[in-house]
């Protein structure tokens, strides 16, 4: 997984252009070799080696349009899991995150929290990962998709 990780080359343009509440999203940029994605579809078995990834502030092959600078793999490794799963920010963090981002769809300043309680937020991910919150959520998602298909 660290391997796959690494080799990700561009991010989903959700994650790299200004977010526009409405417009369609591609779910990967033009020029992307398919890591981000081939990653993704290891679903839920992939974001606990993902966990582990956060912490690292190695330099990715993946530019930040907004920045103008390349991605931390820990970055990657948010990104990752968000896609997965999204994840409920304020649950997380225990701080309100109500702005979209000026550049993708994760709130606005959320990265620099990341990027500032690298460690902090790894820990707190991982609590929440291992919760019943999280349980309890992914329990009424299921069961609301079950609904849906019934009703259809």
């Amino acid at each position: 997984m660290n391997r796959m990780v690494s080799l990700i080359a561009t991010v989903p343009q959700h994650y790299s252009i200004p977010y526009k509440r409405f417009a369609p999203k591609s779910i990967l940029s033009k020029q992307d070799r398919g890591w981000f994605n081939i990653i993704v579809k290891y679903d839920t078995a992939a974001i606990s080696f993902l966990i582990n990834l956060i912490n690292d502030t190695t330099t990715s092959k993946a530019i930040n349009t907004c920045s103008n600078s390349n991605y931390k793999i820990g970055d990657l490794a948010v990104m990752l899991i968000n896609d997965i799963e999204p994840m409920p920010y304020a649950t997380i963090t225990n701080m309100q995150w109500c702005l979209p981002g000026e550049c993708g769809i994760l709130p606005y300043g959320f990265m620099d929290y990341v990027n500032s309680h690298r460690k902090d937020f790894q820990s707190e991910y991982q609590a929440y990962y291992f919760s019943n919150e999280r349980q309890d959520i992914l329990n009424t998602k299921q069961c609301n998709r079950q609904q849906h298909t019934t009703k259809l």
